[in-house]
């Protein structure tokens, strides 16, 4: 059986707190590393954990709140940046229903600030309808719809 490593990055809310960060979740598993929600502080908790972005290969977003969708812009941009961060290995985003939308409307605010270099970013829209599966190199991610907001995804 393989060994799956699962590191709480931040159970927090949207509410500041020296001790708690937003929420999000490192799996590692299959020689991937996962990021499930991405909310602030999360790049800083992933490189306490010992893991830098250019290393995460999958994000998953439950749903689109900024509690758990709000260290995606400085993640894109980072992963732009020249001095160790520039990432060169492919990462897929998998998310709820209307993350198209929320990802167009990021890059019409920012532009070639989170715009990374094609074939580096895919991106996977889950359905917020009914229960839903993506096959990975090394799992299989169910998902079903939350009462929490419409497009929420239990992951």
């Amino acid at each position: 059986m393989e060994t799956v490593k699962i590191t709480i990055l931040g159970s927090g809310t949207c509410v500041p707190s020296l001790s708690r960060s937003s929420c999000s979740v490192l799996m590692e598993m299959g020689g991937a590393k996962l990021v499930f929600d991405m909310g602030t502080g999360t790049m800083r908790r992933l490189l306490e954990s010992g893991v830098t972005i250019g290393e995460v290969s999958h994000i998953f977003f439950s749903h689109l709140h900024p509690d758990h969708t709000g260290e995606l812009v400085g993640f894109l941009f980072a992963s732009k940046y020249p001095e160790g961060c520039r990432r060169r290995d492919s990462v897929r985003i998998t998310a709820a229903a209307g993350f198209m939308d929320f990802y167009e409307g990021l890059r019409d605010v920012y532009g070639q600030w989170v715009e990374l270099e094609e074939g580096i970013v895919s991106i996977v829209e889950m359905s917020n309808s009914g229960p839903d599966s993506i096959q990975l190199d090394f799992a299989t991610v169910n998902t079903l719809p939350m009462a929490h907001i419409e497009s929420s995804i239990l992951l």
